[in-house]
């Protein structure tokens, strides 16, 4: 029936221009009233004092603009009842099809029964009942419509359609179907002009395994767009998510979640203020408060985004990283979770939780999650070492990790260089440069290299420390070593050779052997304690033994010489080895000490100079150097 009626618009489409010219014709007449333009028969019948005409066979009919087709019709002063083929056409673009149609000229409404269609433009309308306004450019149906266009359908119980504006409004089980998805609500409006369904009440949208929850949003038959609010959930075959909007654009293939959004997936969780999610590689961009875990790591910042093709993770605002034993802060952080590289930028903070190591940067670049260097412009980068017993404080112009493997064992190295100092409450140092393994425990100190444990200060070409848990276990001292013990203003216990091996226990030396070229300054005392002559010895090997950080013996090998000098009758050669300096001014005591830069301090020195001071000892030159 309806490729019957189609065909008859076809048709009417191309009918003769004598129909249009005799409209023109009547342009004097009223169109107010019905005309019948043509009719194979007509009978004229008066029932009840009312004239009633019958036309039958292709009649065709005007009124206001509308031109009407059907097989049979009666008028009856202004009303018109037709049935068979039912053709109306109004305007350029509207036409209706139906069985039968009932015509009130009067108040130009029409009602149309049977297989009913209108089509307006690229817009079509289904339904057994329509009934049109059409002096509003309305028309409604109160069972059941379906409206169609050129890529999406939409049904309902009833609605109504504004032909002039082309919005239609459907009410009670609304159905919209095209080749994306399929959603149903209780109330929708759609705009023909924008493509643009709006949907109101509980909706529920299906896109092949994955289901959307609503209560408001709107559907964009044209570019797939959609948005959805009040209560949203989503729910997939892998993936879950819910939130106070979702938005999703079909272009970029992404679904974008706004208001304490949450996207669950195959083991990952994100969350965040707002989530943009893409379907295509399950790339996931969070920003505001926003978190993200998976097996491999756990994330938060104010924006992560996640390249699940890539495998790489973006942090931007505070972020932070867990990653089995790694803990990574920073303003800004990028990381490659199959590679281990990345870099860090700003208050960078990396925490190796299994060796209670901490790592203070401005900037960190990873080779692995084992390697890595560290600078800053503003501030030293600086390691901080826990154990039961003590904390360190280790900073240097660049910090750097290397992993290496030894046979069947791997070796961890930590580099430190460029005005290299040590804090720590048991032990303090400084040098140019220093080497940290830690599998072994063992720090080397190069370039000018200076450590002190209490009052004991350690000097020599190179230092090396074993250090654990319990704080430093064994020094070595290779080439030009010296060691000081400081007792009282400018009194020292001295040992000088050319290398030194102590142990010490709690920090405090427990045996010591010097070898080659020994040279010992020994500081005698009474027994109240007063200072009464310094013993010096020389010999190629010598062994000390202490107890409770007290000298009990020492063992002199190998023909030592030795020889005594009151205190009184002592001068600087006597008191002093060769080479001997006690470096105070460079020992760093708290953590601001070993963050200084270098240009720092010779600003402070020079802040520190008394104006008054220079002025005297410059007018002193003057008068030095005038002429006699």
């Amino acid at each position: 029936m309806l490729a019957m009626r189609i065909s008859l618009y076809i048709l009417f489409c191309l009918m003769p221009c004598w129909l249009f010219a005799q409209q023109g014709e009547q342009q004097d007449t009223s169109y107010s009233q019905i005309k019948i333009l043509y009719s194979e028969t007509f009978i004229n019948e008066k029932q009840d004092e009312e004239d009633l005409q019958f036309y039958k066979g292709d009649v065709k009919i005007f009124h206001d603009s509308t031109f009407m087709f059907c097989d049979s019709a009666v008028t009856e002063l202004n009303i018109l009842d037709a049935v068979g083929n039912i053709v109306m056409l109004r305007q350029d673009t509207l036409k209706v099809f139906g069985d039968s149609l009932h015509y009130d000229g009067l108040k130009s409404y029409a009602e149309l029964y049977g297989n009913v269609a209108l089509l307006n433009g690229s817009q079509s309308l289904y339904s057994d009942a329509l009934y049109y306004d059409i002096a509003q450019e309305k028309v409604s149906y109160q069972d059941t419509a379906l409206m169609q266009s050129e890529r999406a359908q939409l049904s309902s119980l009833s609605g109504y359609y504004d032909l002039e504006k082309d919005i239609a409004h459907f009410f009670g089980e609304v159905v919209v179907i095209d080749s994306n998805l399929t959603l149903r609500c209780d109330t929708m409006i759609y705009d023909a002009n924008i493509s643009r369904a709006n949907f109101y009440g509980p909706s529920y949208i299906t896109q092949g395994e994955n289901k959307i929850y609503c209560e408001s949003g709107y559907y964009e038959t044209e570019t797939g767009n959609a948005y959805f609010e009040k209560n949203t959930k989503f729910y997939g075959d892998s993936l879950n998510s819910q939130s106070n909007f979702i938005e999703y654009d079909r272009e970029r293939s992404v679904m974008i979640l706004t208001g304490d959004a949450v996207v669950e997936k195959e083991g990952t969780l994100a969350k965040a203020e707002r989530i943009e999610y893409f379907d295509q590689d399950s790339t996931i961009v969070l920003e505001g408060n926003a978190y993200y875990m998976d097996k491999d790591s756990e994330v938060y910042g104010e924006y992560i985004h996640f390249d699940n093709a890539k495998k790489t993770i973006d942090i931007i605002g505070d972020g932070v990283l867990y990653k089995d034993e790694i803990v990574l802060r920073g303003d800004t952080i990028f990381y490659d979770v199959n590679t281990e590289k990345g870099s860090s930028v700003g208050q960078v903070v990396f925490e190796d939780t299994l060796n209670a190591r901490l790592l203070y940067s401005d900037f960190l670049e990873q080779e692995n999650d084992d390697n890595y260097v560290a600078y800053s412009r503003t501030s030293r980068p600086y390691i901080e070492e826990r154990s039961a017993s003590d904390t360190l404080f280790l900073a240097g112009d660049t910090l750097r990790t290397i992993e290496k493997f030894d046979g069947s064992d791997s070796l961890h190295l930590m580099r430190a260089y460029h005005d290299v100092r040590m804090y720590s409450h048991g032990m303090q140092g400084v040098a140019d440069s220093l080497e940290y393994n830690t599998k072994d425990s063992l720090i080397s100190f190069y370039g000018s290299p200076v450590l002190w444990a209490d009052t004991t200060q350690f000097v020599a070409d190179t230092i090396i420390v074993k250090n654990d848990e319990e704080g430093i276990q064994e020094v070595f001292l290779r080439s030009n070593a010296m060691i000081g013990n400081k007792l009282g203003i400018k009194f020292y216990d001295q040992i000088k050779g050319k290398q030194i091996h102590a142990k010490l226990d709690s920090n405090n030396i427990k045996w010591m052997e010097v070898k080659g070229n020994a040279e010992v300054i020994y500081m005698l005392r009474d027994e109240q304690g007063a200072f009464i002559g310094a013993n010096k010895t020389i010999c190629s090997y010598i062994e000390f033994f202490f107890e409770g950080g007290e000298l009990k013996d020492i063992k002199f090998h190998s023909n030592p010489t030795s020889h005594m000098v009151p205190v009184n009758q002592a001068s600087n050669t006597d008191l002093y080895l060769s080479d001997f300096v006690w470096y105070e001014d460079k020992r760093p005591w708290s953590l601001d000490d070993i963050l200084k830069n270098q240009w720092e301090e010779k600003l402070e020195d020079k802040e520190e100079i008394d104006i008054f001071e220079e002025d005297v000892l410059e007018i002193f030159d003057q008068i030095k150097n005038a002429p006699k």
